[in-house]
């Protein structure tokens, strides 16, 4: 029996150049994190062992954030293909175990179109990977389009990953009667930039960015950050007679967004996602290095549901999103 292959599509490292962004403080979270990117660093031989153990054939490589989106357009230019590039060699000598989602200058829209078609042209990226808002602005603004319609040109897809809410939003809504530990989780990966991607989404779907380029692929993380709770009160209460789109939002969500599990090791939300998209639009994927391979693995392999769509969620599902044809 052929062993079925294992894909991984949210998978980061993080290069020199970012470290004094993220590694910096002295806190127990601060020096965990810390040892985590000291193996997200590594793009070598250590990486695949840990993915050998855990049984995962190939990683999808990107940044972590914070990454580029908040970067003035003469140093997030630069910087990014400097990303690319040593991204880009290490797959190049590792082409069966790695693949790359590119990183954007994307305050820098027409460059950052041109960044996508290089890496992908020359490297063979596969898609790009958006850390959420670009310098505060939603990416539906008409300003972005070139990255859209370059990633429906190329069929690649892009990647929507979560960034931290602007500095007014969190003072807002979840600075509190608590600490400023409590505050920066309950705004991050505690819950704030799930509710920021789903918002994200519903922007690019409401700003009309799916009806100007249907074929273009979005992928977004963590069983879909909350949306697919939303789905009903979305298409009551904004109908096209009233969106003005060609179709209901739970269209878009359906056929142009792809769900990958990231870090949502949770059955219930996992089943109420399957039973609104099915499994041919869910991915797996573990959020390495913040979140254990093997458990993901395990996770997945645990679930109630039947062996193809099993395959579907570890690789099936990726080689054909990721194929360009």
């Amino acid at each position: 029996m052929t062993k079925q292959p294992i894909i991984s599509l949210e998978e980061h490292f993080i290069t020199p150049d970012f470290e004094t962004n993220i590694k910096t403080g002295d806190t127990p979270q601060a020096k965990a994190i810390r040892q985590i990117l000291d193996r997200c660093e590594n793009l070598g031989q250590n990486r695949i062992d840990e993915m050998d153990a855990a049984g995962i054939d190939r990683q999808i490589i990107s940044l972590t954030a914070p990454a580029t989106e908040n970067m003035d357009p003469e140093k997030a230019v630069p910087l990014a293909k400097k990303t690319n590039d040593l991204l880009g060699k290490a797959f190049q000598k590792y082409p069966d175990r790695f693949g790359g989602f590119a990183t954007l200058p994307t305050s820098a829209p027409k460059e950052a179109a041109a960044e996508l078609e290089r890496t992908v042209t020359e490297y063979g990226f596969s898609g790009a990977l958006i850390n959420g808002t670009s310098q505060g602005r939603y990416m539906d603004d008409p300003d972005f389009d070139p990255i859209f319609a370059k990633a429906e040109e190329l069929n690649v897809p892009i990647y929507l990953h979560p960034g931290l809410p602007s500095k007014t939003v969190i003072d807002e809504c979840y600075r509190g009667n608590f600490s400023e530990q409590v505050t920066a989780q309950f705004s991050s990966a505690g819950f704030g930039w799930h509710i920021e991607t789903a918002i994200h989404i519903i922007h690019l779907i409401l700003g009309g960015v799916f009806d100007k380029h249907p074929n273009l692929k979005l992928v977004t993380g963590h069983l879909g950050e909350g949306l697919m709770f939303a789905v009903q009160r979305l298409d009551t209460l904004l109908p096209p007679e009233i969106s003005k789109l060609q179709h209901p939002v739970s269209y878009y969500l359906q056929n142009n967004i792809y769900y990958t599990i990231s870090g949502y090791n949770s059955e219930p939300q996992f089943m109420e996602l399957y039973s609104q998209v099915g499994a041919d639009h869910i991915l797996f994927s573990v959020d390495y290095p913040y979140v254990s391979m093997a458990d993901t693995r395990k996770f997945v392999e645990d679930l109630p549901i039947d062996p193809n769509s099993k395959n579907k969620i570890f690789s099936t599902n990726a080689e054909k999103l990721l194929s360009r044809n």
